[in-house]
């Protein structure tokens, strides 16, 4: 009986050190494992600010883009707000607003001058918002004297959600460092004598 419990102890010392190796092997790897993923990151942030850094001389057209963006999106927001809350008054003005027509809501030479990346969230918000804006007039409906936007809130909604991600991928190009920069003198004004 003796040597059965000398063996099982000296069986339990070796499992329960190599238990232990393990155990010191295992948080070392998954230390060198989060280094290596600390390293990764950092290289990825690297390189997102070096694109990033490219495209600044693009800002201007960045910043004319950004501002459409906003704008017929803060409309369309609006406009959502407006047909939830079936504001008659404020749907009715909406229905008697100017369209815009197509042509005038793409500024073909900036368009044409911009990165091919830029220029296809332009083109692609334009899109968005024509495609809500264009519905104003079906809004309410004057000979019955009645509003129908039903059919047209969730195409509101959608150019509004992807206006939201087009806004995203501007804000992950251009460091908000510049993207925020005060705009009261242009850079030309710095230079003149």
């Amino acid at each position: 009986m003796e040597i059965i419990t000398i063996i099982t102890l000296i069986i339990n010392i070796v499992v329960l050190a190599i238990v232990g190796f393990q155990t010191y092997y295992t948080k070392k790897s998954f230390n060198s494992t989060k280094e290596s993923l600390k390293v990764a990151k950092e290289s990825i942030e690297l390189s997102r600010i070096y694109r990033q850094l490219e495209q600044l001389p693009e800002k201007n057209a960045v910043i004319h883009v950004k501002n459409c963006l906003e704008r017929w999106n803060d409309e369309i927001k609006q406009t959502i707000k407006y047909l939830e809350d079936e504001d008659k008054e404020k749907i009715i003005k909406l229905s008697e607003k100017k369209l815009i027509v197509k042509k005038e809501l793409l500024d073909y030479y900036s368009y044409t001058e911009m990165k091919k990346w830029l220029a296809i969230i332009y083109a692609t918000g334009v899109q968005y918002y024509y495609t809500s804006s264009c519905n104003y007039p079906y809004l309410y409906n004057k000979e019955t004297e009645k509003i129908e936007y039903e059919h047209y809130l969730q195409r509101f909604k959608e150019s509004n959600y992807y206006l939201e991600i087009l806004l995203k991928y501007i804000d992950e190009q251009i460091p908000k460092v510049f993207l925020k920069c005060p705009a009261k003198y242009n850079t030309v004004d710095f230079l003149k004598q």
